[in-house]
């Protein structure tokens, strides 16, 4: 999925003391190297929460590794990167931990007067207290090993240590580490959070019914399924829901903070970004938590049908585009099919891979069929429904519209339909799922519909007077949509749009006309779009831009090219127009459509 942003052992800086190569990987024999040294050994006497003199079935350091490595190791399969120098960091992150944690750092740290770190300990271990090789100390790990080490809970701020190995092999401490390394780290916290459980409730500290008291607190957790289970199998069923729900939310927000993210094309790209890129989800879903209490009826709004609006696959990266429009077809979970929104076409998810017997598909985005899964992971107790032109066409939708209105009906993911005069009461929580994924395109309007939209929408909250809230779910939190939603004064997108468009002699300062001429053969229709272009310049006092392939270059097996023109705010540049066309003979099988001052620039 993001192979382009893995480390690649062919691209590797090296090692400090040059190596002949065995028939392993680079990153292989890091691993195995760690595993077979002193330090690794050593975690096994090293406490995680509980002393092992209180029983073997408790983690120690040892164990809390190898957990951390193998959920690390999937997440990183998962997302196409380097599984190697992934495992590689897992394993070694703990590698300085001194006995008894983070409580035994601290008594360290007293009784030397030294600032003991235990990620600079790991460093010292595998760089200078192993004592296994005849040439060099350490294990002579790799340079991308050692950096997602050192680096894997982000930047270095301390600058006492010397991190550095030689002027030859220096480390870019005050830049954020390899992907795999960030999956590392946060395989790390999900692993300790998901056994502390499991240990908590094996020693007794913790129990099932007690937990259950805070059921809002693990909404995800199906306690009346627990409570008729033997209770060794109600305690693993409880952490592995844990970590399976973190893993699943670090999965979905990775990938969405990725897709979105298109600056983001290399391994340098990763590292030079200022923030991680691996991550969970915000915590817009307390906030949600809260309305519910309150007996608010919630909508989370994506302005997308289906489940995901790009399907391809992971093996021969053929993707899913529709043989009559030059767009992706967007999956339909729910009916288990692909569809095109422009002209209908229909085809099953099923194919043959071109490289492997069956394809491994990727869900590229999300829809409101995606966003509905994950909400009804998050509120399982909670009646949810989709809000669509896919689900209020049928012969229900009157029945289900009454249920809304009545509040039997707790959540809402619905659509921009949604937004058009709607009269529920009780709805007063709106969250925008990535307002990020509406803010680019080629729209020039693209801003001001997205504004009326979202101020239409926001409209739809508190209409019985009840307080109401609108959260946006974004990357970037000085977005300037939202800077424009949020401001006080209602005219300051007005003043700053007028602005840059009458700088950039955009409508409403100068006339624009859109000329889209199609034709189902593809080389006939921009020959004649040039012809038609030759013509029609000398009858006008106006700029022609094109002939160029609309956004939307085929649609219903038509080709469409655009000329586009530009002049003075008057009628004399269209009824010139006018005047012209009559008197110019298309083609058989072209035709010319106009638009003045278009409201959509597809």
């Amino acid at each position: 999925m993001f192979s382009n942003l893995a480390v690649l052992p062919e691209n590797s800086k090296g090692r400090l003391y040059d190596e002949i190569n065995d028939h392993r990987s680079l990153y292989e024999r890091d691993r195995d190297r760690i595993y077979h040294s002193t330090a690794f050994r050593k975690l096994k006497d090293k406490t995680q929460v509980f002393m092992f003199e209180k029983g073997d079935y408790y983690r120690n350091r040892l164990t809390h590794t190898l957990e951390v490595s193998q959920i690390a190791r999937s997440i990183s399969r998962k997302l196409s990167l380097n599984e190697d120098l992934t495992e590689c960091i897992a394993l070694s992150h703990d590698l300085g931990h001194s006995p008894f944690g983070h409580v035994g750092e601290e008594i360290i740290s007293q009784e030397l007067d030294a600032n003991f770190n235990h990620n600079y300990q790991s460093f010292r271990q595998i760089t200078l207290l192993e004592k296994r090789y005849v040439n060099f100390d350490g294990l002579n790990l790799t340079w991308e090993t050692i950096d997602g080490l050192i680096k894997h809970n982000g930047i270095i701020q301390e600058t006492i240590k010397t991190y550095d190995l030689s002027k030859n092999f220096t480390f870019d401490l005050y830049k954020n580490p390899s992907l795999e390394a960030q999956i590392a780290s946060l395989s790390d916290d999900i692993a300790y959070i998901a056994h502390d459980f499991d240990d908590a409730l094996r020693s007794g500290i913790f129990s099932i019914s007690g937990l259950a008291k805070n059921q809002d607190q693990f909404n995800f957790i199906d306690f009346s399924y627990i409570a008729n289970l033997d209770k060794s199998v109600a305690r693993n069923y409880f952490s592995r829901s844990i970590m399976n729900f973190l893993i699943l939310d670090l999965l979905n927000q990775t990938e969405t903070t990725l897709m979105n993210s298109p600056q983001i094309k290399s391994y340098l790209d990763v590292i030079n970004n200022p923030n991680f890129l691996v991550k969970f989800s915000p915590l817009v879903l307390e906030k949600v938590k809260f309305h519910l209490d309150k007996n608010d009826q919630v909508l989370f709004f994506l302005n997308r049908r289906g489940f995901s609006p790009h399907v391809l696959c992971n093996k021969c990266f053929n993707s899913y585009s529709c043989p009559n429009c030059s767009i992706n077809l967007v999956y339909h979970k729910n009916k288990n099919n692909l569809l095109c929104h422009y002209c209908g076409f229909k085809s099953s998810l099923k194919r043959n891979c071109v490289k492997d017997k069956h394809c491994e598909f990727i869900f590229s985005g999300p829809g409101v069929e995606r966003i509905f899964e994950e909400v009804k992971k998050n509120f399982p107790s909670k009646i949810i429904e989709i809000f669509s032109s896919d689900t209020m066409n049928k012969k229900d939708s009157i029945v289900k519209l009454e249920k809304i209105i009545n509040n039997q009906i707790q959540i809402l993911v619905g659509t921009q339909l949604i937004s058009k005069g709607f009269h529920f009461p009780n709805l007063n929580c709106i969250v925008v799922v990535d307002i990020d994924l509406s803010s680019y395109g080629h729209d020039l309007r693209g801003a001001e519909k997205n504004l009326q939209l979202y101020h239409q929408l926001s409209g739809r909250a508190g209409r019985a007077g009840k307080p109401a809230t609108v959260y946006f779910q974004t990357l970037n939190s000085n977005h300037k949509m939202i800077m424009d939603l949020t401001n006080s004064n209602p005219n300051i997108f007005l003043d700053r749009e007028l602005d840059i468009r009458k700088k950039n002699k955009l409508p409403p300062f100068q006339r624009f006309i859109s000329l889209i001429l199609t034709g189902e053969n593809e080389v006939k229709s921009e020959k004649e779009a040039y012809k038609f272009k030759t013509f029609i310049e000398n009858k006008l006092n106006g700029k022609i831009l094109g002939p160029v392939n609309a956004p939307i270059f085929r649609l219903k097996k038509r080709y469409r090219i655009r000329l586009l023109i530009r002049g003075e705010k008057t009628l004399k540049l269209q009824n010139s127009l006018a005047a012209a066309i009559p008197n110019y003979k298309f083609q058989p099988g072209i035709k010319l459509s106009v638009d003045v001052d278009p409201i959509n620039f597809n």
